[in-house]
C-alpha cells in the first residue's frame, strides 16, 4: 500500500491571538455576505453526494457482484456517473463564486489600507523607511490572498463535513471507527505542538522580506547616486546580506514545516495501516464485509480530507494572522488631525503668527524651542541660519505636517489645528528642495494640484517659472513622459516644473525650501524675477543658505540651534554685527576665494 501522506503545515492557533484580527477582519467580508452564503450553500450540497458514493459502492460489491445482475450494475454506473458530473458541477460553480469572494475582500483591504495610508501623517514617513510600508502593501496582502476570505466558511462546513463522515463511520463499524477517530486526534494534537514555533518563525520571514524590499528599493531609486559613485558592489553586498537573512529564516520555517508534515503523515500512514490489519482481520472472522471496509476508508478518506483542510486553513491561517497583524500595524496608526467643523478656506491674504511654539521629533531632544515670530500678510520672510538650525522644520509646521510639542500657531487670529486639514493646504505652495515629479506627462505634473487647469493655464505657468522653451523642444512637449522621479530630466528642470505647478495652484502661502539652489546662473536670475513677482502680496516663507537670495526680504528671521537669536531687515541685521552678520561676511569670503 503507497504510504498515505496529508499535505500541510502543522500549526494550530491559539483563540486569544487569533479571534480579535479574524473579528477585525469581519468589516472586509460584511459587503460580500451573500456571495459568501452563495459558496457556503454549494459546499453543503456537494455533502450528500459524498456521503451516498460510498454506500452506492458498498451496495455494488457487497450486493451487485454476488448477483451478477449487470442490469443492476449499468444503473448503479450511470448513478454514479451522474452524482460525479453533479459534483463537479458544484464544485467548479463553487470554485468561481469563491474566487470572485476572494478578489473582492482583499481588493477592498487593499484599497482601504492605501487611502488609510495617504492620510497617516508626515511624521510616520519620516519613522519608517519604504520596505516598511511597501512589504505590507504588497508581500503580507499576498499572504491573505485566498486565506482570510473563505477561513469561517471553510472551517465551519469542514468541520460539519467531518461529524458528519465520523458519525457515518460508527455507523459502519464501531471498533474501526474507534481506531480512526483516535487518528484524527493524533493530527489535532500534532498540530497543536507546531504551533508557537512556526508562528514565529513565519514572522521572521517577513520581516526578512520587508528588508529585502527595502534595500532592493533603495537600489533602484538611488541608482544615479549609486553610479556616480560607483557603489554598485557595496550595494549588491548589502542587498545579497538581506536577502541571505531572508534565505536563512524561510530554510528555518521551511524545515520546520516540512518535519511536522513528514511527521504527520508517519502518523497518518501507520494509522491506516492499522485500520486495513484490524479490518482485514474483521472480514476473516465475518464480523464485516469487504464492501463494508471499502466504504469504511472512503468515509475515512472523507474524514482525512475535512480535518486535513481544517489544519491546511489553520496553517495558512497562521501565516495571514503574521501578516494581517503587520497591517494593522499601519491601521492602528492614527490618521492626520482633521478638524471636526469642516469649511472652507477663502483667505486670500494670510497673517501667520507663531506663539512659544517647541517642537520634538523625540522626546527630550528639542529640534524648536519656544519660538514666537510673526509673519504679516503679503510679507516676503526669510529663514537663514546653520544647517540642522531648524528654518525646514519651522516651515513643516506651517501646513502641519506636524504638531507643535507646545505653544500654537495661528493663521488670521485662528489655530491651524482647528482648521481643516485639506482647505488648509490648499492655501500653501510648497517648492521643496528634493522636488518629487511623477512618471506621468509634463502637462500631468504642472497640473496636479489644479486638475481642472486649462491647457493655456498650464503652458502660462510653465512659461513664468522658464520652462516652456525646454518643454516646447522635447518631440512631445507637454505630453512627454519624464519617468520615475523625473528621472529623464535635469535637476534645474524639475525645480522649475515644481514652481510652475506652484505658480498654476496659486496659493496665498509660498514656501520655498532652497527653490534655486540647483540652477545655473541665467536661469536662476529668470526665476528670481518670476517668483519675485509671484510672491507680490502673497505671505512668503523663503528657506536658502545663499544670503545673496534673501537681501530683498521685507523680515527675516535667524535661526540657531532652534531658536530665532535675531530677526530683522537685511541692513539692520548686518549693522548689528551679530549671528546673521557673521554668516553673511562667512559666505562672501567662501564665494570670493
Amino acid at each position: 500500500m503507497p504510504r498515505f501522506t496529508i499535505k500541510y503545515s502543522a500549526t494550530w492557533s491559539r483563540p486569544h491571538e487569533t479571534w480579535p484580527l479574524l473579528k477585525r477582519f469581519w468589516p472586509f467580508m460584511r459587503p460580500y455576505k451573500n456571495l459568501a452564503l452563495a459558496v457556503a450553500l454549494l459546499m453543503l450540497l456537494g455533502t450528500p453526494i459524498s456521503m451516498a458514493t460510498p454506500l452506492l459502492i458498498k451496495h455494488l460489491i457487497d450486493v451487485v457482484v454476488p448477483s451478477g445482475s449487470q442490469q443492476q450494475l449499468l444503473l448503479l454506473g450511470a448513478v454514479l456517473l451522474g452524482l460525479t458530473l453533479l459534483g463537479q458541477g458544484l464544485s467548479y460553480a463553487q470554485t468561481v463564486l469563491n474566487q470572485r469572494f476572494h478578489l473582492l475582500v482583499l481588493n477592498r483591504l487593499r484599497r482601504n489600507l492605501y487611502a488609510h495610508t495617504l492620510r497617516l501623517p508626515f511624521h510616520f514617513y519620516t519613522q519608517h523607511d519604504t520596505g516598511y510600508v511597501m512589504s505590507r502593501q504588497r508581500d503580507d496582502l499576498k499572504n491573505l490572498s485566498g486565506v482570510m476570505a473563505d477561513t469561517f466558511l471553510r472551517a465551519a462546513i469542514n468541520l460539519l463535513r467531518a461529524i458528519i463522515f465520523i458519525g457515518l463511520l460508527f455507523y459502519l463499524d464501531v471498533g474501526l471507527a474507534a481506531t480512526g477517530l483516535v487518528l484524527t486526534v493524533t493530527f489535532f494534537g500534532a498540530n497543536l505542538l507546531f504551533s508557537r514555533p512556526l508562528r514565529k518563525r513565519n514572522e521572521a520571514v517577513q520581516e526578512a522580506e520587508a528588508k529585502t524590499s527595502t534595500a532592493l528599493h533603495e537600489g533602484v531609486t538611488g541608482i544615479r547616486l549609486i553610479k556616480a559613485t560607483a557603489r554598485e558592489k557595496f550595494e549588491l553586498r548589502r542587498y545579497v546580506a538581506a536577502l541571505s537573512e531572508y534565505v536563512r529564516a524561510a530554510i528555518r520555517r521551511d524545515r520546520l514545516e516540512i518535519f511536522s508534515e513528514e511527521l504527520i503523515g508517519l502518523a497518518a500512514t501507520v494509522g491506516v495501516y492499522s485500520i486495513v490489519l484490524v479490518g482485514a482481520y474483521r472480514i476473516m472472522n465475518g464480523a464485516t464485509t469487504f464492501g463494508n471496509l471499502f466504504a469504511f476508508f472512503m468515509y475515512l478518506s472523507n474524514v482525512f480530507g475535512a480535518t486535513g483542510s481544517l489544519m491546511r486553513i489553520n496553517s495558512n491561517l497562521q501565516r495571514a494572522l503574521s501578516s494581517l497583524a503587520r497591517i494593522y500595524e499601519i491601521f492602528d496608526t492614527p490618521a492626520e488631525t482633521v478638524s471636526t467643523r469642516p469649511r472652507a478656506l477663502a483667505a486670500t491674504q494670510c497673517e501667520i503668527e507663531f506663539q512659544n511654539v517647541s517642537f520634538q521629533y523625540i522626546p527630550e531632544l528639542a529640534v524648536l524651542k519656544n519660538l514666537s515670530a510673526k509673519i504679516p500678510a503679503g510679507a516676503q520672510v526669510a529663514l537663514v541660519g546653520p544647517s540642522g538650525a531648524g528654518k525646514t522644520t519651522f516651515a513643516q509646521l506651517i501646513p502641519r505636517f506636524y504638531e507643535p510639542s507646545r505653544g500654537r500657531i495661528l493663521l488670521n487670529h485662528e489655530e491651524l489645528s482647528h482648521m481643516p486639514l485639506y482647505e488648509l493646504r490648499r492655501l500653501i505652495g510648497i517648492v521643496p528642495q528634493d522636488v518629487f515629479l511623477f512618471d506621468r506627462t509634463i502637462r500631468e505634473n504642472i497640473a496636479y494640484g489644479n486638475h481642472v487647469a486649462d491647457p493655456h493655464a498650464v503652458e502660462q505657468a510653465a512659461m513664468a517659472a522658464n520652462a516652456h522653451e525646454f518643454i516646447a523642444a522635447l518631440p512631445q512637449g507637454y505630453e512627454s513622459k519624464i519617468g520615475e522621479r523625473g528621472i529623464r530630466l535635469s535637476t534645474g528642470q524639475k525645480q522649475r516644473l515644481a514652481i510652475a505647478r506652484e505658480i498654476l495652484r496659486n496659493p496665498p502661502i509660498l514656501i520655498l525650501d532652497e527653490a534655486t539652489s540647483s540652477l545655473d546662473s541665467a536661469s536662476e536670475a529668470l526665476i528670481q524675477d518670476a517668483l519675485q513677482k509671484f510672491k507680490r502680496n502673497r505671505t512668503s516663507i523663503v528657506i536658502a543658505h545663499r544670503l545673496s537670495t534673501v537681501i530683498e526680504a521685507d523680515w527675516i528671521l535667524v535661526f540657531d540651534k532652534g531658536e530665532i537669536v535675531e530677526e530683522g531687515r537685511h541692513e539692520h541685521l548686518l549693522a548689528k554685527g551679530g549671528f546673521y552678520a557673521f554668516l553673511f561676511e562667512t559666505q562672501f569670503k567662501k564665494a570670493s576665494s
